[in-house]
């Protein structure tokens, strides 16, 4: 994540310190952007990791934005 902050040109917000991660039986992975929360479904180890890499990548996005 620090990576990908150099790339966008912004210092990680101190607001993402706290990422909540809340996993439920849902197909699609909703965010909460205000509360630093989003939402996953239930999988394995290998994806659940790229996934929580993306959703986190979706906040810097919102930040440069």
């Amino acid at each position: 994540m620090k990576n990908l902050s150099e790339v966008l040109n912004i210092d990680w917000p101190m607001q993402f310190q706290d990422i909540k991660v809340k996993v439920g039986d849902i197909p699609v992975f909703p965010r909460d952007l205000e509360n630093n929360c989003f939402y996953i479904g239930e999988m394995n180890k290998e994806n659940l990791i790229k996934t929580i890499m993306h959703e986190c990548c979706h906040f810097l996005y919102f930040e440069k934005w």
